[in-house]
């Protein structure tokens, strides 16, 4: 995290990044965000371990959703897009992966499935 600080405050002294400079009011706009980031790093890892990789793998892509629909409904977040895009978008991205996704980790799906008792 230190990193993180450190790389943000040198691209702001370069002026390739501007943001405001910390404040009271500042902390108090994205005081969950901290909270989630803590938990996130203590639980979240710790709590994937346990998973299988066809489980993290919807998770992950879950996790993208939820974050989208968070930005829309907590932070009224829109997109440019039209919604006909958005639906044609997601379509094709719905169809590419069930389409791709399955053949790589299918040697891998059969191994879980063939080593359970």
């Amino acid at each position: 995290m230190l990193a993180t600080i450190l790389l943000l405050q040198a691209a702001k002294q370069a002026s390739v990044l501007s943001f405001p400079d910390p404040s009271l009011d500042v902390v108090k706009k994205i005081w969950p965000l901290p909270l989630f980031y803590t938990g996130n790093m203590l639980f979240g890892l710790g709590g994937t371990k346990e998973l299988s990789l066809p489980m993290l793998t919807v998770l992950r892509r879950f996790t993208i959703l939820m974050t989208m629909v968070a930005e829309f409904y907590i932070l009224g977040y829109r997109s440019g897009s039209t919604r006909a895009e958005v639906i044609w978008s997601v379509l094709l991205l719905v169809l590419f992966l069930s389409f791709f996704c399955p053949l790589p980790s299918g040697p891998g799906c059969l191994f879980s499935f063939a080593s359970t008792p």
